[in-house]
């Protein structure tokens, strides 16, 4: 019998990598015979909320007795064998692990982000990691205002996270799925689950047909894919875009920066700012890319735009930094400099312009042999194992 499974995910207004990772691993789950049932809820809901509703909004924020009701229900109708949870800020709220507890699911917990130990989610602040609030002194993050500039928003999500420490929420978790070995060894450090629980698999490359670009010659440009926030480090890419006229460079995204880098970048004519760009569109341009630029100033998970580069055969030059090194390694399928470093990333820069083959054999690499190890197989077996250990405790 195939497990039937509960997954549960809280949308942002702004949709991502993380919204897209639950998409695929849905269909995953259904194309190899699991019964599925997706609980969610979109940030959206907000923005339909009269006055009283989003000043009652920051009480619900800590434990929402709606997703707590509503998750128990269908528990009782649908009968998971496992929950994965994926993100529950900040309607659906931790009070979805009680209810899942309480009704004696198994729960899976996959970490896109620092949310549990950072009020902002990134172990990120002036331009830098940070990870002071790491081990519970949220109240580093209000003195900051590290959550959207507010000392509001700060305070409630340090809030949150404080309670759900002392409450010890986060021990409800039976699995807890870190995306590679650094975030692992972060969730560890902030003392929230028993070590043992916490597990490494890594986002997947869906099982489609992809175009792969030409190992023979690639057209003269790199591209960056992204959110253009300060954290991705695309202000970085723009000031090495200057120091390498002679190299195009492919802009795909949006966010608070885009008219900053706008201006920035204004006298270079080298520079295109495509917007978001998705499907096939995406694919074209990261096939005839020489490199896809990952110039990240945070922890990155595993960014899902590191899987669409190798999936066609595009070697990834990228900040040295998070999950990064743990995925990729420099000098065979990819080049990796300090993170910030604009001069660092302009010489990586120039060998792309005159070294094409030496990025194609990456490239090469990277689809060959760095991709297998992030297969949709590894990813489905991964998720089975630890069904499979989870099973063995509760008859246990």
């Amino acid at each position: 019998m195939k497990t039937r499974v509960l997954l549960v995910h809280n949308n942002y207004q702004l949709a991502g990598g993380e919204s897209q990772a639950v998409r695929e691993q849905h269909a995953l789950f259904e194309k190899n015979g699991h019964p599925v049932y997706l609980y969610s809820r979109d940030n959206d809901e907000v923005n339909t909320y009269n006055f009283v509703r989003k000043v009652t909004f920051f009480l619900s924020s800590f434990f929402s007795w709606r997703s707590y009701r509503e998750v128990r229900a269908i528990v009782r109708e649908f009968k998971p064998d496992v929950a994965h949870v994926h993100n529950v800020f900040p309607l659906i709220t931790p009070s979805v692990y009680w209810a899942l507890k309480h009704e004696g699911v198994p729960i899976i917990q996959t970490i896109h982000n620092f949310r549990f130990l950072c009020p902002n989610g990134l172990f990120f602040r002036n331009h830098a990691p940070c990870e002071l609030c790491k081990t519970g002194r949220t109240w580093n993050a209000v003195r900051y205002r590290c959550y959207r500039d507010s000392f509001a928003l700060s305070a409630l999500y340090a809030g949150i996270i404080t309670l759900h420490r002392l409450l010890r929420t986060w021990h409800q978790i039976d699995c807890i799925i870190a995306l590679n070995p650094f975030s692992r060894s972060k969730i560890i450090e902030g003392r929230i689950t028993d070590p043992e629980k916490v597990k490494v698999l890594g986002n997947f490359s869906p099982r489609a047909k992809r175009r792969v670009g030409s190992f023979e010659q690639r057209e003269p440009y790199v591209a960056f894919v992204g959110r253009l926030s300060p954290e991705k480090g695309a202000e970085v890419l723009v000031e090495a875009a200057a120091k390498v006229p002679e190299l195009g460079f492919k802009i795909l995204g949006d966010g608070p920066l885009e008219e900053v880098l706008k201006q920035r970048a204004a006298h270079l004519p080298n520079v295109e700012f495509l917007g978001w760009v998705e499907g096939e569109r995406k694919s074209e341009i990261l096939r005839n890319a020489r490199a896809l630029v990952f110039p990240s100033l945070c922890y990155e998970n595993f960014s899902l735009a590191i899987i669409d580069a190798l999936s066609v055969g595009t070697p990834i030059i990228g900040s040295r930094l998070g999950g990064v090194p743990y995925i990729l390694e420099d000098g065979v399928d990819s080049l990796l400099f300090t993170p910030g470093d604009a001069d660092a990333l302009a010489e990586h820069l120039q060998e792309v312009l005159h070294h094409p083959d030496r990025l194609l054999s990456m490239g090469r690499h990277g689809l060959e042999v760095t991709l297998p190890k992030y297969s949709e197989a590894a990813h489905y077996d991964g998720l089975m194992k630890i069904h499979a250990e989870l099973a063995g405790k509760d008859l246990h």
